[in-house]
């Protein structure tokens, strides 16, 4: 009787067998577009004499980057100075903008 070997005939087939299981259960598509909030954001603002005040707080234990913008383009090259904005863990921020 002849001796079958090993490595020449099953280690391809076993092969095979896991990479089409691993390529089967890997997916090819992107990650969405769409971002999910998993905490409330708590975001207070206030409007008098000319003064623009904005309260920020970061609920969560571990820092947070906030981007801040505004519709309006002229408004949005002052508030885009303050921006990104980085809040340590358990945090909060204010921020005043004088308008003239």
């Amino acid at each position: 009787m002849r001796k079958l070997n090993f490595k020449k005939y099953y280690l391809p087939v076993v092969l095979i067998n896991i990479s089409l299981v691993v390529i089967r259960k890997c997916s090819f598509h992107s990650l969405p577009e769409e971002r999910l909030q998993f905490f409330k954001l708590n975001i207070e603002e206030s409007y008098s004499n000319n003064e623009y005040q904005l309260e920020l707080y970061n609920p969560i234990n571990c820092p947070s980057r906030f981007i801040l913008s505004c519709d309006d383009e002229s408004e949005n090259d002052i508030v885009s100075n303050y921006s990104p904005l980085l809040l340590d863990a358990k945090s909060d921020t204010l921020i005043s903008i004088k308008k003239k």
